[in-house]
């Protein structure tokens, strides 16, 4: 049996018994949840992805996530949300840089602002950010 790491946040970390019960076709999807609430969260989040949230006294929010050239591009709206969700990410990087010291990984050397802006990806668990989410606040133009 394959043991494969659980994404369910509710449930802990990994879970090699819980593929007897998976619900979810491991063969057709690259995430396995326990439970189908993981994987309408997931769902949700992803489903805003570029979009601006308006809410009151001018603020509003975006959710970005990199988009990495290893994923397909099937229509023109998606290739549109990869550009503007990476080209954002690449200002809100200067942004963070010059707004926060540097979080250096001991083990590593490596300055872990970009890793997580652009969820860099990596055999190791502990570097592996393939999963995160940019939240960008804005007051009218303002980041």
């Amino acid at each position: 049996m394959l043991n494969r790491p659980c994404l369910n946040l509710f449930m802990g970390s990994d879970h090699g018994s819980c593929m007897n019960e998976n619900w979810l076709d491991p063969a057709a999807s690259h995430a396995w949840f326990c439970r189908r609430d993981g994987q309408e969260v997931q769902s949700g989040l992803h489903s805003c992805i570029g979009l601006a949230n308006h809410v009151r006294d001018g603020y509003s929010w975006t959710l970005l996530q990199c988009i990495h050239d290893d994923q397909k591009v099937h229509s023109a709206h998606k290739f549109a949300l990869k550009a503007e969700c990476n080209s954002k990410l690449a200002v809100d990087l200067s942004i963070v840089e010059e707004c926060f010291a540097s979080m250096v990984d001991p083990s590593t050397g490596i300055d872990m602002l970009p890793r997580v802006l652009y969820r860099w990806r990596s055999e190791f668990a502990d570097l592996n950010l393939k999963g995160f989410y940019t939240m960008v606040l804005k007051k009218e133009i303002a980041v």
